[in-house]
């Protein structure tokens, strides 16, 4: 059976959610937690991983360090990425697509995602 080009362009493996409100953002080059934070927005995440925009252009394969805090949460979430994808935008900043080194529990998932959780 022959695949659709829509089908062979979204090769995403988890739903992607919109982030809810409040969410802050850090995202940096390596797995140091140290560097400069690289993070404009959040677009979509899932399980497996982040579509953001930075304000640096990264490199298929770089590794970073993503940690997201939901208002009103005490802890953030970290999360080891490698970069898939990267695009520069017209402002100035780049999308890019990241996928997880080990899978979001969905319970942060849901509060990053879920208004009131």
């Amino acid at each position: 059976m022959k695949s659709s080009s829509a089908e062979l362009k979204n090769r995403r493996s988890d739903v992607r959610w919109m982030p809810r409100g409040g969410i802050t953002v850090t995202c940096q080059h390596g797995n140091t937690g140290l560097g400069p934070n690289l993070a404009v927005t959040i677009l979509d995440i899932s399980e497996t991983g982040i579509r953001l925009v930075a304000n640096a252009a990264l490199e298929k394969h770089d590794e970073i360090e993503i940690n997201m805090l939901a208002s009103g949460n005490p802890a953030p979430v970290r999360l080891l990425a490698d970069v898939v994808w990267s695009v520069a935008t017209a402002d100035g900043n780049y999308c890019l697509g990241a996928t997880f080194q080990k899978r979001m529990p969905y319970s942060d998932l849901i509060r990053l995602t879920q208004p009131g959780a």
